[in-house]
């Protein structure tokens, strides 16, 4: 039995550089995975099975974990089983990542599990297939992404920091899709913030708020309902400055130390808010 954690990420950075031909959008972005994570845990079995999803609100036959596992056996033609118990931590279309690490971690896993041995970029390609935002996973850490999210260049760790997730009661349809078709052309960046903080972590220099930036901030506050309230909340609660998490809704803030971190958590914990304590890793 192997226990996994698939942790979340923020985006430090994120410039959308422009639409593509293909219909997507080419990104420059410093992502960060933080300590939060779903649970995984692996034991043998002859099928592939997942248990825990229904009770997460994920259909058992139709999510990124099992096309992860589906995608890999196609690809090698292993026949192996394993049954896998998730345990969800990462709030659902969140920002945060939690659905395209899980698939990274499938990926990860079964292919030490099932003795398939493919090194870590062999399993790019099959990545790219299942999510923008699941090539990243499987490297972790502190990474500049390129591309539509499969170009992973890795980058020296960031010095620990503490982050306050506040992930407000907000839905949106099809939220990633309408967000990238309302970023104007006055939104489109040429990857200023980004290249100013990977050359700024190349040197060792300490992370600053004030190198933090997110193209969709320009559109998100139009779209999510009362976001703009609870950007005021992590204000009021002690927050520096506040930041969007990828698409959103899911607010954050760095704090330099754990026992900041930890008053602005319980700040917003007693208002009876969705709020998460974590670090950078």
């Amino acid at each position: 039995m192997i226990t996994i954690k698939a942790q979340a990420k923020v985006n430090l950075t994120l410039d959308v550089l422009g639409r593509r031909p293909d219909g997507y959008h080419d990104i420059m972005s410093v992502m960060q995975t933080v300590s939060l994570g779903d649970t995984l845990t692996f034991q043998p079995a002859p099928l592939v099975t997942l248990d825990g999803l229904e009770e997460a609100g994920l259909d058992p036959e139709d999510n990124l974990m099992k096309r992860a596992a589906t995608l890999l056996q196609q690809a090698t033609g292993c026949d192996k089983g394993i049954n896998v118990r998730y345990e969800r931590h990462i709030p659902f279309s969140a920002g945060l990542g939690g659905g395209s690490s899980d698939a990274a971690t499938m990926l990860l896993v079964l292919n030490e599990i099932w003795g398939i041995g493919w090194p870590v970029g062999r399993l790019v390609k099959l990545a790219a297939e299942l999510g923008s935002d699941v090539t990243f996973f499987l490297y972790r850490g502190t990474a500049l992404v390129q591309g539509r999210g499969e170009m992973i260049k890795q980058l020296p760790s960031i010095e620990e920091m503490w982050v306050v997730l506040l992930k407000p009661p907000i839905t949106l349809d099809s939220k990633t899709r309408a967000l990238y078709e309302n970023l104007g052309e006055d939104s489109y960046t040429k990857g200023e913030a980004t290249k100013s903080l990977v050359n700024s972590i190349l040197i060792g220099e300490q992370l600053s708020s004030k190198a933090l930036f997110n193209s969709f901030e320009s559109v998100a506050y139009k779209f999510f309902p009362d976001l703009a309230k609870y950007r005021q909340l992590l204000i009021a609660s002690g927050a520096d400055s506040v930041h969007l998490c990828g698409s959103g809704p899911t607010l954050f803030t760095l704090a330099p130390s754990y026992e900041r971190g930890e008053g602005i958590y319980h700040s917003l914990h007693e208002q009876g808010h969705e709020v998460y304590l974590a670090c950078t890793v």
